[in-house]
């Protein structure tokens, strides 16, 4: 009796300490629990959201870097010229942008990068094709009859490039005109309307000269591509040299703002590039090395000064100008050589007024981020 009366406490205890064992929480502990986790989330979300913006913003400078790298191995193996077009944020097709509201940021924003190819010059379709000087129209602009046979109205078109004779100087040309088997090109000499370029001489009225047409990138059937979500290149923030910011979009509203073109010749050297201007888009050599800002796209913003990116930066730092965003990135291309290098963006000194304008302001970000690229380098 002893015995059975023994195992029954036993057996009790056993199953009441397996029923605490499975107790669950109460209400009050669940809450805590709940609570703790809130207040960890509320602490760590925003580095973690900062740290994984950080890294999109630096995938997408080496997607750049890259993409660029790509296309100088491409102009070498092909000893063919072949350019790197930054595609502006554009409504339609083709080469007509800027046809969507009046919104700088679309128009100096890049989501995508593609590449074009230079054909080697026309020089016509018969051995020994000859264009013949006709007399300037107006001061300063000269008009080019090129006897050809039939050509393909798509071998020549405004905007190409023409040499005469033994000399590289090249004139751009602004209108072609069909009257049977004579194309007559026009183009600019000087104080036209490329008055960055000064006047040459020409070979007299009536004088037939070799030539060669130099027609602008094609571009290439390959698919475009497109850098990281909420990632972008802020072209009103990158350009030429030290402080230039060139490739901002001169043009507003639904006027058209053009790609920029960086052309890379056979050696892998950066040959030209082709920007906007007043006149349309235009070649020019590079007097300096480029510059491209690689930040975020939600934080691209006009300023000419320093007080003008602060103005537009929130109080909670939620929004913060590229200009100011430390996570952002320099691509850099070496004028001549081509070479590349990227670098994060270092804080500007604290010092500068806010009355600090832009050219200076680009100035001392680039040189600041080159010099801590060469110090970590070492």
């Amino acid at each position: 009796m002893i015995g059975a009366k023994g195992n029954q406490v036993v057996s009790s205890r056993n199953r009441n300490a397996g029923q605490s064992l499975h107790r669950g929480l109460t209400l009050v502990e669940l809450l805590a629990v709940i609570g703790v986790i809130t207040v960890v989330a509320a602490v760590t979300l925003p580095s973690v959201r900062s740290i994984l913006a950080d890294r999109q913003t630096q995938q997408a400078a080496l997607q750049v870097r890259s993409f660029i790298e790509a296309a100088r191995s491409r102009a070498i193996g092909r000893d063919r010229e072949v350019a790197v077009v930054l595609e502006r944020m554009r409504w339609g097709s083709g080469d007509q942008f800027g046809q969507g509201p009046d919104d700088f940021a679309s128009r100096n924003t890049v989501l995508s990068l593609s590449l074009a190819e230079v054909l080697p010059p026309y020089r016509g379709d018969i051995e020994g094709a000859l264009a013949t000087i006709q007399a300037p129209l107006v001061p300063g602009r000269s008009r080019v009859a090129l006897q050809l046979a039939d050509v393909a109205a798509s071998v020549i078109a405004p905007g190409d490039e023409i040499s005469l004779g033994d000399s590289r100087y090249r004139f751009q040309i602004t209108e072609v005109q069909d009257t049977g088997a004579i194309r007559t090109l026009t183009f600019f000499n000087g104080d036209g309307e490329t008055p960055l370029r000064p006047a040459v001489r020409l070979p007299a009225a009536g004088a037939r000269v070799p030539f060669r047409i130099y027609s602008r990138p094609r571009r290439l059937f390959a698919k475009p591509v497109t850098l990281p979500r909420s990632t972008c290149i802020d072209l009103a923030l990158s350009g030429l040299g030290s402080g230039g910011a060139q490739f901002g979009s001169l043009s507003s509203g639904a006027a058209r703002s053009y790609p920029i073109y960086l052309v890379f010749n056979t050696s892998g050297g950066l040959s030209h590039l082709y920007v906007e201007s007043p006149a349309g888009l235009v070649r020019s050599v590079p007097d300096g090395d480029v510059f491209l800002m690689v930040g975020r796209t939600e934080q691209v913003s006009s300023g000419q000064t320093l007080g003008d990116f602060r103005s537009a930066q929130d109080e909670s730092a939620r929004f913060r100008p590229n200009m100011l965003d430390n996570s952002a990135y320099w691509v850099r291309v070496a004028a001549d050589s081509g070479q590349l290098a990227t670098s994060p963006v270092v804080p500007l000194p604290a010092e500068l007024d806010a009355s600090t304008p832009l050219a200076q302001l680009l100035g001392t970000s680039r040189r600041r981020s080159i010099l801590s690229t060469e110090v970590s380098s070492r």
